[in-house]
């Protein structure tokens, strides 16, 4: 059991030094509980807000190992591997959409803003903490780490044009590989 957590905090912390994407949610994440304390969110809106930032972050994680595994099987730019790395990334995308929407369905509820705006007056040493914060939280985000990659094996989510080919690819597509599966 030990060994298992273990392995999982690596994976957890592999995402944060090696994806920008992943430092991104992390952020918002921190951002949206220091909201929530300021905005005493009901127990009911904490669940909401936790399991929104869980799941995001699961997204990510997912999205990095389908990305990772798919680099592994075919080290060059391969269509149906970018088609598989673009699903899983709008599987990301979903998912953050529905929470931003159920943030803010938390948030504007009856009374939570409210006492935001308001405690935030009340606690303007917290407010200068939370701003002071954020120049850190952004060389967090986008501090470019040794490992960090601008995109996966020249995958650039664009898709080619009519002849044209992208890096790593055989000038004949790899179609040929995928004709009978």
């Amino acid at each position: 059991m030990k060994k298992s957590f273990q392995c999982a905090v690596r994976g957890v912390l592999a995402c944060l030094r090696e994806e920008r994407n992943f430092r991104i949610h992390s952020a918002v994440a921190f951002y949206t509980v220091i909201a929530g304390i300021y905005a005493r969110l009901a127990p009911w809106q904490w669940a909401a807000a936790v399991l929104c930032i869980a799941a995001v972050l699961s997204a990510e994680i997912f999205n990095t190992a389908i990305e990772r595994l798919a680099d592994a099987v075919n080290p060059k730019w391969d269509k149906l591997i970018g088609k598989v790395k673009d699903l899983a990334a709008g599987g990301v995308l979903v998912l953050a959409a529905a929470a931003v929407f159920i943030g803010a369905s938390v948030f504007l509820s009856e009374g939570t803003l409210s006492r935001l705006v308001s405690n935030v007056r009340a606690f303007p040493l917290g407010l200068v903490f939370t701003l002071a914060t954020v120049p850190v939280s952004a060389y967090f985000v986008f501090r470019r780490y040794g490992n960090d990659k601008e995109n996966s094996n020249g995958h650039d989510c664009r898709p080619a044009k009519r002849g044209q080919v992208h890096s790593g690819e055989h000038p004949r597509g790899r179609e040929d590989i995928h004709r009978d599966a």
